[in-house]
C-alpha cells in the first residue's frame, strides 16, 4: 500500500519553532534536525504501522540525535502527523490534538 503524509498546522509549527530554537543554539543545527525530521518522515511514510501505538489510534517515532518525537495516525492510507514534539513536554499537548 502507498501512504500518503500530511501534516498539521500544528506540527508544521512544532517544526518551526523547534528549528528556529536549534539554530539559536548554533549555526546549522537547525538544518541538521529538520533533516534528520524528513529522514524520519519519509521512513513513516513507507512504514507507518511499524511504530509503537502510544495512546488510543496514535503512534510515536523517535529522532535520532535529537529528544524528538513524531506522533502521528494512520488512517487508510493517510498518515496524518499532529505533533513533532520534545520528548520531555507534557503529552497532555499532543494527546489532545486530533
Amino acid at each position: 500500500m502507498t501512504y500518503q503524509l500530511y501534516l498539521q498546522t500544528a506540527a508544521i509549527n512544532d517544526l518551526q519553532e523547534a528549528v528556529d530554537w536549534y539554530e539559536t543554539q548554533q549555526d546549522g543545527l537547525g538544518q541538521e534536525f529538520l533533516s534528520i525530521v524528513g529522514e524520519v518522515l519519509g521512513f513513516i511514510e513507507k512504514n507507518p504501522l511499524v511504530c509503537a501505538l502510544v495512546y488510543r489510534q496514535k503512534r510515536r517515532a523517535t529522532l535520532r540525535r535529537f529528544p524528538y518525537n513524531i506522533i502521528y495516525v494512520v488512517e487508510g492510507d493517510l498518515v496524518r502527523v499532529s505533533a513533532i514534539m520534545h520528548g520531555k513536554k507534557d503529552p497532555s499537548g499532543w494527546k489532545k490534538r486530533s
